[in-house]
């Protein structure tokens, strides 16, 4: 039934849109699986759909480096490219470049990671037994917060720190602690050197809670830290991998704090639209915390203590990087916002008694969603008109392209 449901959608990308949302309020627990994955491979297509923007962005730049692989063999696709060390990027580039079809970079990482993020959403959903009003809220408010330009675009950054923040609601919520729970934190640090930071933070909260305060006040203090830790770390005999890793991603972290004028820099700090994505991300953020603050203080139980406190810090990871010039932060909030949706869902759930409250947070949250989907539409005409790509994804099929 799958394998003829997916070659169905494969020909005619437009079904997976009904299939996906008929699989979603279902009350089948093979169904709901079916309609995210659905929902997830409509996505994908629609990154395939992706082609020949009018400007120069992050995607043009990962195909022509999937295409150097094209002639490797594959021992020697290890550090071909220019990602030195990461050899899971290696070894996806490589099987890529293979099948002649380079969109698939921008197709599987966009699959790969709105399947995670529907599957936490869905999941925990099911867990706090949300109604169907309720899962449907939060899929829009999930679409609407989770930029899809930008995750075509930020195809290595978005994909590994979903599965590690896979890997700890698996460790943390889930209370799976299986080799695949432990694989997703591994697998990732050979994709992106940001990772390290956020297995780093897993590590942390496993530490006594003065320990935890300790990193919150110094992610305040976050470009004075990092410039004292690449003076630190520089000193390090740099033969071993991990300590390679940490002193390239403290680097560019350094220099991203440091990057005020321009090039991209410049662009942004001119540009009323990241100003307005700026906003908008801050605002969801502040969202979070008032839903969360509200929840803790019922004293009803809402996550683990550990999770908590990984959120926590995670929060004011993304609060330092707003004092970049550039949206680095956008890295990291695109894969915290649906947890944020699943946090509104709870936080809507525990207040249905206080109507004109819940009402009056709906409406913030449900503009801010909308806000979301005016951004990723206006990205997406910067680079493709919408009308074009629309009739693109609709008559778009990968068996014949």
């Amino acid at each position: 039934m799958l394998l003829g449901l997916t070659i169905t959608c494969l020909l005619f990308p437009a079904l997976t849109v009904p299939f996906s949302l008929l699989g979603y309020i279902s009350k089948n627990k093979v169904q709901r699986v079916l309609g995210l994955f659905f929902l997830a491979l409509f996505m994908g297509l629609m990154a395939m759909c992706f082609r020949d923007p009018k400007t120069d962005p992050d995607i043009v730049r990962y195909i022509a480096a999937v295409k150097d692989y094209a002639n490797v063999s594959f021992f020697r696709a290890f550090n071909h490219g220019s990602y030195e060390n990461l050899y899971v990027i290696d070894i996806w580039f490589w099987i890529i470049a293979k099948t002649g079809n380079y969109q698939l970079i921008a197709g599987t990482s966009v699959f790969f990671t709105y399947l995670i993020s529907l599957y936490v959403l869905q999941d925990y959903a099911h867990s706090k037994s949300f109604n169907l009003r309720q899962r449907v809220y939060t899929l829009f408010l999930l679409m609407g917060l989770m930029n899809f330009c930008f995750s075509v675009n930020a195809l290595r950054s978005e994909l590994a720190f979903a599965m590690i923040l896979l890997a700890v609601y698996r460790e943390l919520y889930q209370k799976r602690r299986s080799v695949w729970t432990y694989f997703l934190y591994v697998l990732p640090i050979f994709m992106h050197f940001a990772a390290i930071l956020l297995v780093l933070i897993r590590f942390i909260v496993s530490t006594k809670k003065r320990y935890v305060k300790i990193i919150l006040m110094m992610l305040l203090l976050a470009p004075l830290v990092v410039e004292t830790l690449v003076g630190i770390v520089d000193m390090l005999l740099s033969q071993l991998a991990v300590i390679s890793y940490t002193q390239a991603f403290l680097k560019r972290t350094l220099m991203y704090f440091n990057w005020d004028t321009g090039g991209w820099a410049t662009v942004v700090k001119d540009s009323g639209y990241y100003l307005l994505n700026k906003v908008f991300s801050y605002s969801v953020l502040v969202m979070m915390a008032l839903a969360f603050w509200n929840i803790k203080r019922s004293k009803k139980k809402l996550w683990d203590e550990k999770l908590e406190n990984y959120f926590a810090i995670y929060f004011f990871v993304i609060i330092a990087c707003f004092f970049m010039q550039t949206p680095s932060y956008q890295r990291f909030t695109f894969v915290f916002f649906p947890y944020g949706a699943a946090l509104f869902g709870q936080y809507v759930r525990e207040n249905a008694s206080h109507k004109v409250t819940a009402w009056a947070f709906n409406t913030v949250v449900c503009c801010l969603a909308m806000v979301g989907y005016f951004l990723s539409f206006y990205m997406l005409n910067t680079m493709i008109p919408v009308e074009k790509f629309v009739i693109d994804v609709l008559t778009y099929s990968p068996l014949f392209s």
